[in-house]
Parts: structure tokens; C-alpha cells; sequence
């Protein structure tokens, strides 16, 4: 490395004075050329020729030894010349491979921007067509089925009407039997049921909420001082946790030892109100057992609870011995809601580090492109981000196995995708598990939720 610094603009002002300097001293030397050389014998003796003769070859001498300095004076003024053009030239160089360089790190996030945004788009383009209307299809699909069983099924009468027949007065007998103060007493007990859990939750709800509140100043005073730490991105995140905190604080994982399944439970009053939301579906089944079973009615009525229960389902399980996670569909679509925000609150935590550790480094180019790429980089984040929400459990209990499931999440055009297991003690590798997609909150819309609404009313599962 070379620790010499030039200044070409002074090494041109020298050269020019040394440039003016040879000229005078070419005129002085013109000046004396005659009167040095051309000495006349001031008698015509033989002394006086000799000395004459002395001095004029002095002067021839002065002369010449004056041409060679001169020579010389113009060869080391030339090469000075050269020497300021040439760092001139390097420093132009240098200024214009600076700004080739300023250019392509500000026009990369634009084109990041670009080419993310169109291959989402594609890939939710393909998505759709791949499998377009599936809930539609399977409704059409369903209602051929249900006509299939009724042309069957009296085909069969037709055929076994005399049976029948015979059989009429054992069903009447059956239906003489039937007690509705039983059915009546049940369906009491099941609404007394369900208003207690109601009351039990709500109070609990209320409490949490409260309790949020009553945390939100010092989480946001937790949340300022990170950010004035330096760290921007982490201190934004506890700022959104504070806002969040009175209606969701974590999630909490209990581990079945027997079958490997770990049942997953929001916390604060969101975890609290989450029994509230599944008594509506719970209903619909109550009333779906009542109707004889395999009739056409009772697979009807099952296919509205399953799509209705599929509607209100909360639930987040994941099975360790096949890997699969079932995460329910208004939660993956909250989580799919959430991305953005979150992908958008990573991307201004990235710039304003970026923006802030130029400044501190004294890079007036990179604090500049810093401030110009952040509308593309938080677009891009809004648009195409990704992040993940980790999710620790331990398996055994205290002082088990750690394992840390990791669900994907991203802006409104981010492909849908599967979350990760990964374990900790067994190195930085993760495993894909299978079951629920997350991603943007389009493809959620576009393609997981119909396609999930669906496969409740008997759609097979897409492979």
C-alpha cells in the first residue's frame, strides 16, 4: 500500500515555473552569445591574441556546457509535465471507477426490487392456473356425487321393495322409541357448558389485556433504548411487541411424550379467547351426529362443520414422528398478514444501519446511497421480504432436547412456502417439514385458502 499522496494541480504549477525559469535563462544565454565569443585582440601582439583566443573559447564553453543545461532543463520540465498528466489521469480514472461503483451499489436494490416483484408474480400467476377455482370444483364435484347416490339409492328401493315393505313396521317401532326429552337435556347441558367457558375466558382475556397495557411504557422504553444502542432493527421489533403485547405475548409449546406431538398455544388474550372461537364448530358437529349416519343429509352437514370448523380453526399442532405441522387457517393467515409489517420493519432497520454505519465510518458515498436505495430496499420488503418467526420448544421437558421450529413469513407477494425444524445441539442444519404454507398474504388469498376450504369438503390434499 502506498502512503504517498500527490497533488497533480501543484506539480503542473511547478513545472510552469520551471518552464519560465529555462526561458529566462535561454535569453541571458542569447544575450551573452555574442559578446563571449566574438572578443577582439585588443593589440595585435601575440599576448593579446592568446588571450583573446582564451576568452573566446571560455565563452564556446560557457555556451555549450548553457546549451546542455538547457537540454536538460527541458527534458526535466517535460517529464514533470508527464507526471502531473499521468496522475491527473489516474485520479480521473480513479474518480470515474468511484462513481461506476457509486452507480451499480444504488441501482442494485432497484433491480432486486424488479426482478423479485415480476418472479412472485409468475409464481402466483402459476399457482392459480395450476389448480384454478378449487373450492368451486369440488362443490360441482360434490353435488354429482350426492345425485349418483340418490339415482343409486333408488335404484335399490326399486329392487328391494318388498323387503322394505316388510321391514316398515320395525322402523316405525324404532322411531316410537325415540326420546326427545334426552336429546332436549343434552343440548342444555352442552349451552351451560358453553357459557361457562365463555365467562372463563373472557375474564381471563380481560386480565391479560390489562396487564399488556399496564407493560406497554417500559416495553417501549425497552424498545427506544435498543434502537439508540444501534440497534435499529431489533428495537423496532420491541416496539411492535409493546403494541402487540395486550392482545398476543408468545407462543407455548406443550410436548406429548407418548405420541411426539407438540401442541402449540398463543399467549395473552388471544390464547385466552381461542376456546370461544371453536364452540361455533363444536355446535355444527353437535347437530351433524344427530342425523342417521351415511345418509345423504348427514354428509352434507359433515362437510359444512368440516368447512366451518376449518373456518374457526386455531389449533397448531406438530407431529415429530412424520414431520408434519398443522397450523389452523385463520392463524396461518394472520401470520401471512403479519409479514409485511414485519419484513417492512427489517427492511428500515437494514437501511437506517446501513445509513448509520456510513456516517460513523466517515463514507459520505455509502451514507448517500444508503439514503437513495431505502425506498427500494423497504418496498422490496414489503413487496418480496422474508423472515422468520422462531418457535423454541424442549423435548423431555427441563433440560431436554431444545428444538426451534421456523416459520416463514414475508411481504404481500412472497411464495408460499414450508417452515423448518431445527436442533441446535445437532449442528446448523434444519429439516423442511411438511403440512401448512406460509408466505405472502396474496398467495394465502389466492391459493392456501381456497384450496384449504376445499379439501374440508372432501378436495384430496395437494401433493
Amino acid at each position: 500500500m502506498s502512503f504517498v499522496s500527490v497533488a497533480p494541480e501543484l506539480i503542473q504549477g511547478a513545472a510552469q515555473q520551471l518552464a519560465g525559469v529555462g526561458s529566462s535563462l535561454a535569453e541571458a544565454a542569447a544575450t551573452a552569445t555574442g559578446p563571449t565569443t566574438g572578443i577582439t585582440a585588443a593589440a595585435g601582439d601575440e599576448v593579446s591574441v592568446a588571450i583573446a583566443a582564451v576568452f573566446g573559447n571560455a565563452g564556446r564553453q560557457f555556451h555549450a556546457m548553457s546549451a546542455q543545461a538547457q537540454a536538460f532543463h527541458s527534458e526535466f520540465v517535460s517529464l514533470m509535465n508527464a507526471g502531473a498528466g499521468a496522475y491527473a489521469s489516474a485520479e480521473a480514472a480513479n474518480a470515474e471507477q468511484v462513481l461506476l461503483d457509486f452507480g451499480a451499489t444504488v441501482a442494485a436494490p432497484y433491480q432486486a426490487l424488479v426482478s423479485n416483484t415480476v418472479n412472485n408474480l409468475q409464481s402466483l400467476g402459476g399457482a392459480i392456473t395450476a389448480n384454478p377455482a378449487p373450492l368451486l370444483n369440488q362443490l360441482l364435484s360434490n353435488q354429482l356425487g350426492y345425485g349418483q347416490s340418490v339415482a343409486t339409492g333408488f335404484q335399490n328401493a326399486v329392487a328391494n321393495l318388498p323387503a322394505e315393505l316388510a321391514n316398515l313396521p320395525a322402523a316405525i317401532q324404532g322411531l316410537s322409541a325415540f326420546d326427545p326429552a334426552s336429546i332436549a337435556q343434552l343440548v342444555v347441558g352442552q349451552q351451560i357448558g358453553y357459557a361457562q367457558l365463555i365467562a372463563t375466558s373472557l375474564q381471563n382475556a380481560g386480565n391479560d389485556f390489562l396487564a399488556g397495557l399496564t407493560a406497554l411504557p417500559a416495553n417501549l422504553q425497552t424498545g427506544l433504548q435498543t434502537i439508540m444502542s444501534g440497534d435499529v432493527t431489533g428495537g423496532l421489533l420491541q416496539v411492535g411487541g409493546a403494541f402487540l403485547a395486550p392482545i398476543f405475548t408468545n407462543l407455548s409449546v406443550t410436548v406429548d411424550p407418548v405420541t411426539g406431538l407438540l401442541d402449540i398455544v398463543p399467549g395473552g388474550a388471544l390464547g385466552d379467547l381461542v376456546p370461544i372461537l371453536g364452540i361455533p364448530a363444536q355446535m355444527a358437529q353437535n347437530f351433524t351426529n344427530l342425523l342417521p349416519a351415511g345418509s345423504i343429509p348427514a354428509t352434507m352437514a359433515q362437510r359444512a362443520t368440516n368447512l366451518f370448523t376449518t373456518l374457526t380453526d386455531l389449533s397448531q399442532t406438530l407431529d415429530l414422528n412424520t414431520g408434519n405441522l398443522h397450523i389452523g387457517l385463520p392463524v396461518v393467515l394472520a401470520l401471512d398478514a403479519l409479514g409485511p409489517p414485519l419484513a417492512t420493519l427489517q427492511a428500515v432497520g437494514s437501511s437506517a444501519s446501513a445509513f448509520i454505519g456510513a456516517a460513523q465510518t466517515g463514507d459520505a458515498l455509502g451514507a448517500v446511497a444508503a439514503l437513495i436505495d431505502a425506498p427500494a430496499v423497504i418496498a422490496n420488503g414489503f413487496l418480496n421480504g422474508q423472515a422468520a418467526l422462531p418457535l423454541p420448544a424442549l423435548l423431555g421437558g427441563p433440560g431436554g432436547i431444545e428444538t426451534i421450529t421456523a416459520i416463514p413469513v414475508g411481504g404481500i407477494l412472497t411464495p408460499l412456502q414450508f417452515a423448518s425444524l431445527s436442533i441446535p445441539a445437532l449442528g446448523p442444519g434444519s429439516l423442511t417439514l411438511s403440512g401448512t404454507t406460509f408466505g405472502g398474504i396474496l398467495p394465502g388469498l389466492l391459493v392456501f385458502l381456497p384450496e384449504t376450504l376445499a379439501q374440508a369438503i372432501g378436495a384430496p390434499p395437494i401433493a
